[in-house]
């Protein structure tokens, strides 16, 4: 009995880790929406209220839920919503908690972090910024540090993820302290596309989104 259960976890690991990059972006859209859903719907959600709410179609839903084991408990009622809270946590969250690190100062991009994003699992511990501080200011749970100290706090904080946000002529050569330090997962808002297979890299270019919506908005009769 008990091999037959280490089979089927073993089965299930392997097709979640194969999980595509859309999917994980659905999922988190997912629980982006039922974290608040919870407090002002029902304990219910169905495939076409969630296709609806976030673009999805039903069928990517349904597909995207089956994936990852996530089941409906009532047919007509649809997903029990702390139940696919749940569901959708054991695969995004990571096994230990993760510390995060902003380097770059963005004050808005901080309090929108602060402020809107629930994950008891990934926090925002630290910002590292080019202006000089003269002392270590916390604030919110978060210290500042100067960029010089980059790599030695990067390291004693025990920081994996890192957003980074600086000009591009410093990308490379800050991409090389943080993995030095040990960071395991960049999002890279700069300008520079980083290309590397020692770390995870989400590159999410801003001036590229910024050309993308004036593109649509001219061609698609959005003005």
């Amino acid at each position: 009995m008990f091999q037959l259960f280490l089979w089927k976890y073993k089965i299930k690991m392997a097709l979640i880790s194969d999980l595509s990059a859309k999917v994980i972006e659905r999922l988190s859209l997912y629980r982006q929406l039922l974290l608040k859903y919870r407090f002002t719907k029902g304990p219910h959600i169905n495939s076409a209220d969630l296709s609806r709410l976030t673009g999805a179609t039903q069928e990517s839903v349904r597909r995207d839920l089956m994936l990852i084991g996530c089941q409906s408990s009532n047919i007509r009622k649809g997903y029990e919503v702390n139940e696919m809270i749940d569901c959708i946590n054991s695969v995004l969250n990571p096994y230990e908690p993760c510390r995060m690190a902003l380097v770059g100062d963005n004050d808005a991009f901080t309090e929108t972090l602060l402020y809107e994003y629930e994950n008891e699992k990934i926090r925002l511990v630290a910002v590292f910024d080019f202006e000089p501080v003269s002392e270590h200011i916390h604030h919110d749970d978060i210290a500042r540090f100067r960029f010089d100290v980059l790599h030695d706090t990067i390291r004693n904080l025990d920081i994996k993820l890192v957003i980074l946000n600086v000009p591009g002529a410093y990308t490379h050569q800050t991409v090389e302290i943080l993995i030095k330090a040990g960071v395991r997962g960049i999002i890279n808002l700069s300008p520079v596309h980083i290309d590397t297979d020692r770390v995870y890299v989400e590159n999410l270019n801003m001036i590229t989104a910024i050309e993308k919506a004036a593109f649509f908005m001219k061609w698609r009769q959005y003005v």
